[in-house]
């Protein structure tokens, strides 16, 4: 897809704009060993993870009843020191956008002020036109079938990229019809990536 098409780009938050898998997955396995389970290295953990806490927990052999405590924690843990940062190249990536009038909105299950107070703290609050926070995998795709459907956009599903690092979500936005590009930089591995068939990882 070339820049000239593009009207909008779509971008997840963490593990695409944001650098915490690794200190994410640090968090997680905190929590593991916390109920004796078996901790992951970085690329075993990236086949691991699902695409939200739950489901991650559980995959790792957690109990539905213990699943909200370890999430608690979890989020506990991520809350603290240290703190993820932006990608060094996001400041370029966001400013080439809004050079080439193409509109950037971020879309993540990370809280919508935590991803505010780090756009603001890197002088990047405004290359964002919109920010949803809180999004479920099923949220990610209804906010692109709304960018497609709704008129006041005027953007077409061939104008519109999507940005994930997630192969089950990337894999559901298929049925939008937009280019879908895979982050190898985050929470899937990039085997996990390429089997979710994107237009470019």
């Amino acid at each position: 897809m070339s820049a000239m098409k593009t009207k909008a780009v779509v971008f997840d938050w963490d593990g695409v704009l944001y650098d915490s898998a690794a200190i994410y997955a640090s968090h997680f396995n905190t929590v593991l060993a916390r109920y004796g389970k078996t901790t992951y290295a970085l690329p075993e953990w990236q086949e691991l993870v699902g695409p939200t806490a739950e489901e991650s927990f559980r995959r790792a052999g957690f109990e539905d009843t213990d699943i909200p405590e370890a999430k608690r924690q979890f989020i506990t843990l991520t809350r603290g020191a240290p703190r993820p940062t932006v990608f060094k190249d996001t400041h370029d990536m966001l400013r080439w956008l809004k050079h080439r009038d193409i509109t950037a909105y971020i879309v993540s299950a990370h809280p919508m002020i935590d991803i505010a107070i780090e756009l603001a703290k890197n002088d990047l609050l405004e290359f964002a036109a919109a920010i949803q926070g809180g999004a479920s995998p099923q949220d990610k795709i209804a906010f692109l079938q709304n960018l497609v459907r709704d008129g006041r956009y005027s953007v077409k599903a061939d104008e519109l990229v999507f940005v994930d690092d997630m192969d089950t979500v990337l894999e559901a936005a298929s049925s939008v019809g937009c280019y879908r590009v895979a982050s190898a930089r985050g929470y899937c591995s990039y085997e996990r990536l390429r089997r979710a068939r994107p237009d470019q990882v």
